[in-house]
């Protein structure tokens, strides 16, 4: 029989510190959506407008947001399974068929 013993104290530490990272993750995003609102063309534009707005950043992650953001529908389309588009085409239709007929299929 195994003894297991739970640290409280250190559960509610690490679930303080997941909460600071969500919360810190999430500023990020806040400033990254401010930045293109407010006319930022390029991730140079986005990086000094983070760093201008928040006291700590993670270049790393803001290029990772600024690249999805970026990213030309098309080029998702050419990494996708035939299975994945024919999802997406299918969920298409239901949504105009739901559309024109009023409401739920």
């Amino acid at each position: 029989m195994r003894l297991v013993i739970w640290d409280i104290n250190n559960m509610k530490r690490e679930e303080y510190k997941m909460g600071h990272m969500k919360s810190w993750l999430m500023e990020h995003d806040e400033a990254i959506g401010d930045a293109i609102e407010r006319g930022a063309t390029s991730l140079q534009d986005v990086v000094t407008y983070c760093k201008t707005n928040m006291q700590m950043i993670d270049k790393n992650y803001i290029t990772e947001q600024w690249n999805e953001f970026m990213a030309d529908p098309r080029d998702m389309v050419d990494s996708m399974t035939k299975s994945q588009i024919e999802d997406l085409d299918n969920y298409a239709l239901s949504q105009e068929q739901e559309h024109l007929m009023g409401g739920e299929i």
